[in-house]
């Protein structure tokens, strides 16, 4: 075939012609169909799961929340806690071994939670 000057032969390179190369394709996270609702014996407790997960992260919707289904993983369910200088285990205490003058001293003073 005959070629005509500054042309090539082949497909034509998206870069030359001022438009933008196809995005590289990208893993897709397989989506979930959303678990049912769960039932609650109180009527307002819905309500302030709602709130809390509109509040925590607003950036997805509550009904996206158990989308990836971390929830039904046992590897997040079983795993260890590792405690370090941010995450301490709270104290248990009896309230009938806690004398006011007690938890004053070694709770409040200290900012501890028990």
């Amino acid at each position: 075939p005959a070629q005509v000057a500054g042309m090539t032969a082949g497909p034509p390179d998206p870069t030359v012609a001022g438009e933008k190369p196809p995005p590289p394709p990208t893993a897709a996270i397989p989506l979930r169909p959303p678990p049912p609702a769960p039932r609650f014996e109180h009527r307002r407790t819905q309500t302030e799961v709602l709130r809390a997960k509109r509040f925590e992260r607003s950036d997805i919707k509550p009904t996206e929340w158990g989308k990836c289904g971390y929830s039904e993983r046992l590897d997040v369910l079983n795993r260890p806690i590792q405690y370090d200088s941010q995450t301490i285990p709270i104290p248990r205490i009896s309230r009938g071994s806690a004398t006011p003058e007690w938890f004053r001293e070694n709770v409040t003073m200290s900012n501890r939670p028990v």
